[in-house]
């Protein structure tokens, strides 16, 4: 009984990062939209508000290190 239940904290635990990590790539998407769409309305073109969006998050590097690390 000990193993299965061994087995089943580790699933659980599986399914949690997952669901961590999914949430956190969620998030980090809604603000880089939101920030997108703040820049636009400041009178930036779509591209360089997304792209000072990008760097206000940390730039690319970080963005692609938190989609790796789901």
């Amino acid at each position: 009984m000990s193993r299965l239940r061994s087995l089943l904290a580790r699933l659980r635990a599986t399914f949690s990062i997952h669901n961590s990590t999914d949430h956190l790539m969620q998030e980090l998407q809604s603000h880089l939209e939101m920030m997108t769409e703040e820049n636009i309305r400041r009178g930036m073109g779509p591209e360089e508000a997304r792209r000072q969006a990008r760097i206000s998050l940390g730039g690319d590097a970080q963005i692609s290190e938190a989609r790796v690390s789901s």
